[in-house]
């Protein structure tokens, strides 16, 4: 069987195509949402923001539903992809559907058994004009519609490194979508038709992804039945991904539940208005790792872990540089930008520091997640989410009792770096690179004191020049991080190997482009 060249020489092309749609999806999906969260704040009320909050927390438990299936076939179309099986990918595009269809009811059911205790998870600052029970059954529903709408085409294009794809039906949905909610509650002032464009979402996603993968991908119709092994295989793996799934979507999503049952929904809404503004970054730095990830699973696929080390240490240290520079301009403008937008709704303490180092943390531990993923190495750190999330929730529980809603915060930044990032870091380098992991954790440790060392600069130089909370004072405190920061990265890392690297590579990019 031969390799698919066109994969393979063509994953830089690939990735920097992506990464630009994925760039302009992160905008739309980022702005957008601010907007639409502002109108309800300022239309409907606070309440209305710890209320969505809260439902969106649920849905995302709800959600574990999903178990990783997808990540889980992605994982095994790198393989066929690459080497051109187009029968072996639509025997797992078919089996995958069947599986979302299964994932779909069992949100319905699960959405189902939630209600009896609604009233308690939501608490008593719930509006009033509202049926809460009714908006529940309306938004599990819909989230339940998007696992019948076609989810396993959008698995298809991420094999085939055409995330750009997936990118550009999000755009066109999302885009429809946002334009409803805006007319919903600027004219009608309905909640309503605000959580029902939910499923109208999933419809018009599913939609064009049998038009747009039909035309452009030419999905295949004939398939093979997979053999017993083969099944089997998927669901060890996915047994393994079950735990990585839930680690995810239950740290952040039951921070919300725990601040609403301990605190209310304002200071849920409060929490919400910070997190996003954290969440946005993560979707705007998460473009490049899902851009590059169907290029290292194909390179995991067909080549040498030796041969992918270099490339493990290239995306460490952009991963390194990506979450510093985005973490310090943060530091410099969050508390600006929130008087700016809600400032009946601003956070007197530190939140907003912690945030960022919660934001830095999460985006050292991105490299290894990625080859992880990309490479199926579920199995190897089993145990390892079942233990962050015992913890991170025993925490959550303590900590916002004793501190408020910085401790949900607090309880993840300390999950993350005694549990997760040694635990994930032993995985990579034993069991893939065959190589002793205490170079990397150097190197993690050299950047993140560089990355310290310019936030403070910048931070003092922001502090000394700008004055007020105004919108100059915004962009000019932005400029004064980003300066500051591209400045000591050249400083510090011009002359090492892997800025070359880099350099090579975007000069090869702008030749091929």
């Amino acid at each position: 069987m031969h390799i698919n060249s066109d994969l393979k020489d063509n994953r830089a092309l690939n990735a920097a195509r992506n990464t630009i749609i994925g760039f302009i999806q992160s905008i739309l999906v980022t702005i957008i949402p601010f907007v639409v969260r502002t109108i309800m704040a300022n239309i409907l009320g606070a309440e209305y923001l710890g209320l969505n909050s809260v439902y969106m927390s649920i849905m995302q438990v709800l959600n574990l539903a999903e178990l990783g299936f997808g990540s889980v076939i992605v994982f095994f179309l790198y393989k066929p992809a690459a080497y051109g099986d187009e029968e072996l990918v639509a025997s797992y595009m078919i089996f995958l559907k069947r599986i979302y269809q299964c994932i779909g009811l069992g949100i319905i059911i699960c959405g189902m058994l939630v209600l009896p205790f609604l009233n308690r998870i939501v608490g008593t600052e719930a509006p009033s004009d509202v049926n809460i029970h009714l908006l529940f059954i309306l938004f599990t529903m819909g989230s339940a519609v998007a696992y019948f709408m076609f989810p396993e085409i959008g698995i298809y294009f991420t094999a085939y490194q055409r995330n750009d794809l997936n990118y550009s039906i999000t755009i066109i949905s999302w885009g429809c979508t946002y334009i409803i909610q805006i007319i919903g509650i600027l004219l009608f002032r309905s909640y309503y038709i605000y959580v029902l464009s939910v499923a109208l979402q999933a419809f018009l996603c599913g939609i064009l992804r049998i038009r747009i993968g039909n035309k452009a991908l030419k999905l295949e119709k004939v398939a093979k039945h997979l053999s017993l092994k083969e099944k089997k295989d998927i669901y060890n793996r996915t047994k393994a991904m079950i735990g990585h799934t839930i680690d995810v979507q239950l740290i952040n999503g039951v921070d919300s539940i725990v601040i609403s049952a301990q605190c209310g929904l304002t200071a849920v809404a409060i929490y919400g208005n910070y997190f996003y503004v954290f969440a946005a970054a993560m979707m705007i730095a998460d473009v490049i790792y899902q851009a590059v990830q169907a290029s290292i699973g194909n390179a995991i696929a067909i080549e040498k872990s030796s041969d992918n080390y270099s490339r493990f240490r290239c995306m460490f240290w952009m991963s390194s540089c990506l979450g510093g520079i985005i973490s310090i301009v943060m530091l410099s403008t969050y508390q600006i930008f929130m008087r700016l937008w809600m400032p009946q709704l601003i956070d007197s303490s530190n939140l907003y520091i912690i945030i960022c180092i919660y934001f830095y943390i999460s985006q050292l531990r991105k490299t290894t997640t990625l080859f992880k993923n990309a490479g199926g190495m579920w199995e190897d750190d089993k145990l390892k989410p079942y233990i962050a999330m015992i913890v991170n929730f025993a925490l959550d529980i303590a900590l916002v009792a004793k501190i408020g809603i910085s401790g949900v915060v607090f309880a993840s930044i300390i999950t993350i770096v005694i549990i997760e990032i040694p635990w994930e870091t032993y995985i990579i380098f034993h069991n893939y690179f065959h190589l002793n992991g205490w170079k990397y954790i150097m190197e993690m440790i050299l950047y993140s004191c560089i990355n310290l060392f310019l936030a403070v600069i910048s931070k003092m130089i922001v502090g000394f020049v700008v004055e007020g909370s105004s919108v100059e004072s915004f962009v000019l405190s932005g400029i004064i991080s980003i300066s500051c920061t591209l400045v000591g990265y050249l400083l510090f890392f011009s002359r090492t190997e892997v800025f070359h690297v880099w350099k090579k590579i975007i000069v090869e990019m702008k030749k091929n482009k």
